[in-house]
């Protein structure tokens, strides 16, 4: 009786087997304009990448070439002002500002990308906000025998502030976004690095930028790409699969749709110290 079972079940296996076949995927993919551009007081320089992204089923950006972009400003007296539009291609889509810019705290700024099939991407409008200072850095023993460095400052209080902070130790880079939800207007806050450097000296090297929501959420979602990817830290990643889903400041001017991309303005704050 067990075998007269067995053998309706082998039947069914192979007529099931015989049912299956190989799909194919189909690429139903649309090209997505991506601009990212930043305006720092440590670079002066306006930076823009202009590129398209691409399939799953391809590994490299396409840089767009003979973009026309401009910089502009907005001052306490709402008086709007062409900054520059002089810029080099420097080669796969990133452009940089011919002179140097010397932005003003306070001041809102904002960028124009002019393609050659006539569209426009226009960022908002972005306050530079004032210059945040790490004070000072110190460090202490965590768990597991890690070592946990803290970057403390000033946070300015009755404003939402959010940070990116970029941190070398030696030669290892880390990237943190940060709020101030917890700490806001604390004359002491920090933001906490785990590293493993406690039982040596390690040269620290660290920068701040006190930035917009966008940059901030744009940062977020980075970190989030780079910790299904090994830890590595790019730009590209915002298009390896799995996808994040990035808000960012950047629209297409006629239509009004938000693109992929940011552009950020922002004070940089430096802090070195063996430690």
């Amino acid at each position: 009786m067990k075998q007269l079972k067995i053998i309706p079940l082998i039947l069914a296996c192979m007529l099931f087997t015989q049912c299956v076949k190989e799909i194919p995927v189909e690429d139903n993919f649309e090209a997505e304009i991506v601009i990212v551009g930043q305006l720092l007081n440590d670079t002066n320089h306006c930076e823009v990448r202009v590129q398209e992204s691409v399939s799953l089923f391809n590994t490299e950006f396409n840089g767009i070439e003979s973009a026309s972009i401009s910089v502009y400003s907005e001052n306490a007296t709402g008086e709007n002002l062409l900054i520059t539009n002089a810029f080099t291609e420097q080669g796969n889509g990133s452009y940089s500002s011919n002179l140097p810019i010397d932005p003003v705290s306070g001041d809102y700024y904002w960028i124009e990308v002019l393609l050659e099939d006539g569209r426009v991407f226009m960022s908002e409008k972005t306050k530079l906000k004032p210059v945040v200072t790490i004070n000072s850095i110190t460090k202490r023993l965590g768990f597991d025998d890690s070592t946990l460095y803290n970057f403390i400052f000033s946070d300015p209080v009755d404003e939402n502030n959010f940070y990116i902070l970029r941190v070398l130790f030696g030669e290892d880079p880390i990237t943190i976004a940060a709020s101030d939800v917890v700490f806001n207007g604390n004359e002491t806050a920090s933001i906490e690095v785990e590293n493993y450097y406690y039982n040596q000296t390690v040269l620290v090297k660290a920068k701040m930028q006190n930035v917009n929501y966008f940059t901030y959420q744009y940062y977020i979602n980075l970190l989030s790409q780079s910790n299904t990817n090994n830890g590595d830290f790019s730009p590209e990643l915002l298009f390896a699969p799995p996808s994040v889903n990035l808000l960012g400041n950047i629209v297409e001017k006629h239509t009004n749709r938000r693109v992929l991309g940011v552009f950020t303005v922002a004070y940089t704050s430096e802090k070195i110290v063996n430690l």
